[in-house]
């Protein structure tokens, strides 16, 4: 049994939204998907009287008086489903060619036509079946086809004339071939008739996907970039098309998009495609089999410095303060916490800015911890009812979070934290962490 080469599936038409015309496009790595099949017919050789090779135009006659003839080609990446479909395409490094088949009965009796699988394409020594799959046959292909597939009646009466398109996928790169119809058992040459004809592929353009490259980590807040190439080989521009699926931390699943860009002839072209690096964790963009992947870290800040988040409220640390103790107000005047043996305190000045004109959210002293070392301390609350007041190592109140920061809005105050005082000055660092934000004060 020969094998043969299929691309006519709902699945792949689906894929192809867009497709038109001589552009080609590509949904994934470039893979050879135009295997030859087994040689079964025999090439026309001169003496061998069981096939009978013709011109592209030239009528065969059956003694029954059928007239069968390929009387045009055409060659292209992809082509339109008129009838509403989405189009069909080549594989990357591949090129559609169509058989234009007519058969006309000028006998007296009904005759069977030879059949769609009775075709194939030669080039060489390769041999390429028809493209098709059960259960799905366009009702007419677009432009610069137009017309619809080769179905003929079965059988063909007298009078009667039927035509269509036979679609073949080859390598970029062939230049001639031979239309064959085989094993139809009305001919007067029963094992062959050949049709010589030219196939332009080389001038198409060929388009194929080289690879993805992409940073190994972006801060909290940059842009994620993925850098798509492309290169053709082809003798003309082409579109590179492809659909590809990415996740980042704030998705649940995979999302998909398209990508779509020119390619000129005989060079590497590449588009960047971006995600927005909103929370920490990865992002993959795959195409095809390929993938890539992007860690996106916390952003680290200087101490001082502020740092604006993705949705534009703008935090800021000031340099810690560390003491033994600290003293706050009470209605019966002051109150000094001393830190437990092998501890000390650390008070840092924090400030939050909504300057949108949206509703903002920061992180809360709570999701604020003290990094030092191998170490995290949380937050200590002051023990005191209400706003603290403190006076002591550094006075002012202390921090309290609104459940949502109006636009324009500015919250300051004082953290409080507990570290162990062997923690050297300079190795500390302050971190708020919240579900989607991670942003570290050095």
């Amino acid at each position: 049994m020969r094998r043969r080469d299929y691309i006519f599936s709902l699945s792949t038409a689906a894929a192809l939204a867009g497709c038109t015309g001589s552009e080609p496009s590509d949904e994934s790595p470039p893979t050879d998907t135009t295997t030859p099949t087994e040689t079964a017919t025999p090439t026309p050789t001169e003496g061998n009287q069981s096939v009978k090779t013709l011109q592209l135009g030239e009528v065969h006659t059956t003694d029954e008086g059928l007239e069968i003839t390929v009387d045009e080609i055409e060659t292209v990446f992809s082509v339109p489903l008129n009838q509403g479909e989405d189009g069909i395409r080549a594989s990357p490094g591949n090129a559609l060619v169509f058989a234009h088949l007519t058969v006309r009965n000028n006998g007296d009796t009904p005759v069977s036509p030879p059949t769609f699988f009775q075709a194939d394409l030669l080039s060489g020594s390769d041999q390429y079946g028809p493209l098709y799959e059960d259960g799905f046959r366009p009702d007419s292909f677009g432009e610069p086809v137009s017309g619809k597939p080769y179905d003929p009646a079965e059988p063909i009466h007298p009078g009667i004339e039927s035509n269509g398109w036979i679609a073949f996928e080859v390598p970029h790169g062939v230049s001639e071939g031979i239309v064959a119809i085989t094993n139809y058992d009305l001919l007067q040459y029963d094992t062959g008739i050949y049709w010589e004809t030219e196939i332009d592929t080389q001038s198409l353009p060929s388009v194929n996907f080289v690879g993805l490259n992409a940073p190994e980590t972006v801060e909290l807040g940059d842009e994620v970039p993925f850098e798509v190439v492309a290169n053709n080989t082809g003798g003309s521009a082409g579109q590179f098309r492809a659909e590809a699926e990415w996740n980042d931390p704030t998705v649940s699943y995979n999302q998909t998009t398209r990508l779509n860009f020119s390619v000129d002839p005989d060079t590497q072209q590449s588009q960047n495609y971006t995600l927005s690096g909103e929370a920490v964790g990865n992002a993959t963009l795959w195409i095809g089999e390929e993938s890539e992947t992007v860690e996106i870290v916390p952003a680290t800040v200087d101490i001082g410095i502020p740092y604006e988040t993705p949705s534009g409220v703008i935090l800021r640390v000031q340099k810690p303060t560390f003491s033994k103790s600290y003293s706050y107000s009470t209605f019966d005047g002051e109150e000094t916490v001393t830190a437990p043996s092998g501890k000390e305190y650390v008070m840092i000045y924090y400030r939050v800015e909504n300057p949108t004109e949206e509703d903002g959210y920061a992180p809360t002293p709570e999701e604020l911890v003290a990094v030092g070392e191998d170490d995290r301390y949380p937050q200590v609350a002051a023990d005191q009812m209400g706003t603290t007041e403190f006076t002591d190592p550094i006075i002012g109140e202390e921090f309290s979070m609104p459940l949502t920061l109006d636009p324009g809005e500015i919250v300051r105050g004082l953290v409080l934290f507990e570290v162990d005082a062997s923690l050297p000055e300079s190795a500390l660092g302050i971190t708020a962490e919240t579900e989607d934000l991670v942003v570290h004060w050095q």
